[in-house]
């Protein structure tokens, strides 16, 4: 997403042009919709409306683009969550029950042992796996 906002952005860099235009453009060269990249680049404050006329013959009303002049950021800050021993009171959380998943040890059975257990149990109980994705 990031080459098509960049391509947005270097069809105004000479000054106001038509979404129209800027939307023949980019529909040879990238399958996203470039409504969707405009609506991206309004709310992320880079390029603003500069005008509207209607054109042609039919009056379709036609939107100007310009840039703002802030620079479009490579990489969006990470949001670090901090994973304590404690609640907000001070009460100590427990550990190694059904809540404590993140802690158990887990993994997936390899094709010997499900053969093993399918053994041990004669094929009468299917065994059904669960993973997390």
């Amino acid at each position: 997403m990031n080459q098509e906002k960049q391509f947005f952005l270097s069809c105004l860099k000479d000054g106001p042009l038509a979404l129209r235009k800027i939307s023949n453009r980019m529909r040879d060269r990238f399958e996203t919709s470039p409504a969707g990249i405009k609506d991206v680049l309004l709310q992320e404050g880079l390029i603003e409306l500069a005008y509207s006329k209607r054109e042609g013959a039919m009056q379709k009303m036609n939107h100007y683009f310009k840039l703002t002049g802030k620079k479009l950021s490579q990489k969006t800050p990470v949001d670090t969550v901090v994973v304590s021993d404690k609640w907000e009171d001070g009460t100590v959380k427990s550990k190694g029950n059904a809540f404590d998943w993140a802690n158990k040890p887990c993994g997936l059975f390899n094709k010997s042992e499900l053969a093993q257990m399918r053994q041990k149990y004669h094929n009468n109980n299917p065994i059904t796996l669960y993973s997390r994705a």
